[in-house]
């Protein structure tokens, strides 16, 4: 009887720590991910550039206004993609260790 009660809270407890890192974690790590890249949208603001591409910077409408916001705003739009692909990238190798941790922990204690 004390075997199978034991035994079953050892399930329970498996299955807690599976929902919670299985589960939870991912959920409260994609939240805060969001978060992040929101933060850096208002910074960088590539969403808003491209949609004002053609439009010059400080509505100087000249023709050297013209020439200088093109180049600008492509610039600030690369580095932004760039940086919003390096963030990415960190994000998903963080996340992919964090999930698979667990399984290696218990494939070195064997």
């Amino acid at each position: 009887m004390i075997l199978v009660v034991l035994i079953n809270e050892i399930l329970k407890l498996i299955e807690t720590f599976i929902s919670f890192w299985y589960k939870d974690i991912p959920k409260h790590f994609w939240q805060n991910f969001l978060e992040l890249f929101d933060g850096l949208e208002r910074k960088f603001a590539v969403r808003i550039t491209l949609e004002n591409i053609f439009v010059p910077l400080w509505q100087d409408y000249s023709l050297l206004g013209r020439i200088i916001s093109f180049p600008i705003r492509i610039s600030k739009i690369l580095i932004g993609i760039l940086i919003y692909i390096a963030f990415f990238s960190v994000s998903f190798a963080i996340f992919i260790s964090i999930e698979v941790l667990p399984i290696i922990l218990i494939y070195l204690s064997l």
